[in-house]
């Protein structure tokens, strides 16, 4: 193959991973067709360029990915219906979006051009949900091939559902913000609009009135506050001091931190969190091997709490990422789950606090941290993992958080002294 055709291919599969990334931000057709021919160019780079994605370095990481779905394949087909899991695990295929993060990112100028992607569509999708917000509709409702506007109490975007979005703008907000954080303490024209998208994502995720998005998107910038210091104290409080005022202005979102936590914090209440997890988890108490099966949850969760439970009460997931994958998958799926967790961030934990990786990786490590941390936070509240919306996102700071450690060598214990394989 001549350079010419690498340098095609190369650009071909960006212009598709970068469509993927601007899609997430308001369509999961979109990004995942993308990704799709993302993945196409991607086999014929391995294929062509003797491109190695299973390097010794991120071994594991593909090991514990290897046994969570295979365990969910199994699961699938020991539960009552194994045709409709089967068919619910489907989404597992967004996984290939980390081996062609991690390759592309190789590239420091794809690394910029991808956060640059993110910004443009949270921008843009952001200013909708305002309109949303004061119009009360939903205006690019589809409905067959025709836009059929609806009324809407709460915001969601073009998401399906508020929580989702509120998860997905949340984290991407502080994505788009540790990027800037972990660069120059500088702010250039390209810093001020990056922040600008950032924070319009930030107001889009409070007019959700969802709580849990707003409280773990405020732990990622006090972070962000914490490390960087005196660059950011001006900006963060200013954020922070908004948000403060602006739930305390708007009734609907002072009621969620007041009488609704209230209820939340009642097991007895069929709508909160605990109830839910404690009927999930005897859920996986009948079923600890295998679980209910991928698709399952909603129709063994009526079961579960029974009949006098109104139909608004019965949910398709746990709320809480672990307990709904041992519930779905059984107890060693989530034991699989949380080990692809615990490598992520001991890898970028560690690679960024080891000063012989370079600036710009400790950058993206940086970005990674802050944003995996809160998308994990947002999964304690809400099966974020379970819904194609967020889960898209996450893969995305998955590779970012893995790049830097493809294809390095740093033996067990030692922090310094990186050398490539």
């Amino acid at each position: 193959m001549t350079g010419t055709d690498r340098t095609s291919l190369f650009r071909s599969l960006t212009i598709f991973y970068l469509l993927f990334v601007i899609g997430s931000t308001f369509s999961r057709a979109v990004a995942q067709i993308s990704l799709g021919f993302a993945l196409g160019i991607f086999l014929i780079v391995i294929i062509t360029e003797h491109h190695q994605p299973l390097v010794k370095s991120l071994k594991w990481f593909y090991v514990f990915v290897g046994l969570y779905i295979g365990w969910l394949l199994v699961a699938a087909v020991f539960s009552k219906d194994p045709a409709h899991s089967l068919y619910f695990t489907r989404k597992e295929w967004l996984f290939v979006a980390v081996p062609i993060g991690v390759y592309l990112f190789q590239n420091e100028k794809i690394r910029s051009r991808v956060i640059t992607a993110l910004a443009i569509g949270v921008s843009v999708v952001s200013v909708y949900a305002m309109i949303e917000f004061y119009t009360g509709t939903h205006w690019l409702n589809m409905e067959g091939w025709n836009f059929v506007p609806i009324p809407v109490e709460y915001v969601a975007g073009t998401f399906f559902r508020p929580l989702e979005f509120a998860n997905y703008y949340a984290t991407a907000a502080i994505l788009i913000l540790g990027w800037v954080a972990g660069g120059s303490a500088q702010w250039d024209r390209k810093q001020k609009l990056l922040i600008a998208a950032a924070t319009l994502a930030m107001l889009a995720a409070v007019l959700t009135f969802r709580r849990g998005p707003t409280i773990y998107m405020a732990v990622g910038l006090i972070i962000i506050m914490i490390v960087k210091r005196k660059s950011w104290l001006w900006y963060g409080a200013s954020v922070l001091a908004a948000a403060i005022i602006m739930s305390a202005a708007l009734p609907e979102v002072r009621t969620r931190y007041t009488s609704d936590m209230t209820w939340d914090a009642s097991s007895a209440y069929e709508g909160s969190r605990l109830f839910i997890w404690k009927n999930s988890l005897a859920l996986i108490e009948r079923s600890p091997l295998f679980g209910v099966g991928n698709g399952n949850f909603m129709g063994e969760y009526r079961e579960q709490v029974g009949p006098k439970v109104k139909e608004v009460y019965v949910h398709g997931h746990s709320h809480n990422d672990i307990i709904n994958t041992a519930a779905i998958g059984g107890i060693p799926c989530a034991l699989f789950f949380m080990a692809i967790w615990w490598f992520i961030f001991r890898r970028i934990w560690r690679g960024w606090r080891d000063p012989s990786f370079s600036e710009t990786d400790r950058r993206l490590l940086f970005v990674s941290l802050v944003a995996a941390l809160v998308y994990f936070l947002t999964s304690l509240t809400e099966s974020s993992f379970a819904h194609e919306e967020t889960h898209e996102l996450v893969v995305v700071i998955w590779a970012m958080g893995l790049a830097p450690w493809y294809n390095v060598a740093v033996p067990e214990g030692v922090r310094t002294g990186r050398q490539k394989t």
